[in-house]
Parts: structure tokens; sequence; C-alpha cells
């Protein structure tokens, strides 16, 4: 998990938002780009925010070697919940990058 850190309030809080608890690290690269791995059963999703003045300019979803761009961490959070919650593959389309 190279530099990641277990957060185990944002499972609570993704629960919360999203009716599932995955197991949830996060990693912070810079001050301004944090990576955010969401693990559920077998399937594993990396969600990076890049920020700019603290506030989100970006979010890419990356899941089977596939990354989609999101205008919104919540988003990227909603796809995230989809594939979780999938019981087969499902192909992410890729987006603007």
């Amino acid at each position: 998990m190279n530099n990641y850190i277990k957060l185990p309030e944002i499972s609570e809080v993704f629960e919360e938002l999203h009716g599932l608890k995955p197991q949830v690290y996060q990693q912070r690269i810079s001050a301004t780009d944090i990576n955010t791995k969401i693990i559920s059963g077998k399937k594993e999703i990396v969600l990076k925010e890049v920020l700019r003045r603290g506030l989100t300019k970006d979010a890419f979803l990356t899941y089977n070697g596939v990354t989609t761009r999101f205008n919104s961490v919540y988003e990227a959070e909603q796809e995230a919940t989809k594939i979780l919650n999938s019981k087969e593959p499902i192909e992410v389309v890729k987006g603007e990058l």
C-alpha cells in the first residue's frame, strides 16, 4: 500500500452516503494531489483528486487500468459505488483527460 493510510472514518462516511462500507486508504502526493484507494472484495478503485486553491479542480477514477475524468469527487464516488456494487465487471468509458 506504499504510503497509504487507512481511514476507517471515511469508510463510515462512504457507507452513510453510498450504502457500502469498503476499506478506504489515502495517500497525499502533494499539496494539490490526493489519491484515495477504495477496496471492496476483489475490486480496487483509485480516485485522484486534483486541487486548486483548496477546491477540487478535477477528479479521476481508475479501475482496471482505465482512467475516467469527473468534474467532482462526488460524481467519481457515485461511479465507484456502481462498480463496487456490480456483480459483473463494468467497463468504464474513458473520459477526456
